[in-house]
């Protein structure tokens, strides 16, 4: 029931939580089972005296006890477990509807997104930048980054590059030579 809510807001809304059937509930499960259980029964023994009259304890009047009996037992089990299920998808439908995914949630996922998709990029380059031996210009990088994401996941893309070369560039990975092309900020010892 809890494939499409994402894992974050399933463990936000759900610590821990468990179904518990009202007694009402238990009440509506319990006392129809066994009225049905003794009518049951009631019905069975009338049948089991006027069979065993009849064929003098046959095995088919076992094998039909047991059949009704085992019948009788699954029945109630599965209302049991339909009763619990409507519960959970009670409590299911009132979280999603209520509480998941409200305007800042989802202001919030957008923004995580955008920062790990710039954190790749900004990755993406400095990687293209030290995998070349030559100092390499904005397009050619720009290039360099689109084929290795094409050749890795067959999908085309238009790398920015820029941006990721003013980020490397502010925190003092890069450096510009000759005014075009860029490469790894060299250290002196």
């Amino acid at each position: 029931m809890f494939k499409n809510i994402p894992k974050l807001d399933v463990d936000m809304l759900l610590p821990g939580t468990q179904v518990r059937i009202s007694k009402v509930d238990r009440v509506k499960i319990i006392v129809p089972s066994l009225g049905g259980l003794l009518m049951s029964l009631r019905k069975l023994a009338h049948f089991i005296f006027l069979f065993a009259a009849i064929t003098l304890y046959s095995s088919m009047m076992l094998a039909g006890l047991i059949f009704a009996s085992v019948g009788y037992i699954v029945r109630s089990v599965v209302s049991y477990f339909q009763t619990k299920n409507r519960y959970l998808l009670n409590l299911a439908k009132n979280l999603y509807y209520q509480k998941l995914d409200t305007n800042a949630g989802v202001g919030y996922r957008l923004i995580q997104q955008a920062r790990q998709q710039s954190e790749a990029e900004v990755t993406l380059a400095l990687y293209g930048i030290l995998s070349s031996d030559t100092p390499l210009s904005s397009r050619k990088l720009r290039r360099h980054c689109e084929r290795m994401i094409r050749e890795a996941v067959n999908v085309e893309v238009d790398f920015q590059v820029e941006r990721s070369l003013n980020i490397l560039s502010q925190a003092g990975l890069v450096e510009q030579v000759d005014g075009e092309n860029w490469r790894m900020k060299r250290r002196d010892a």
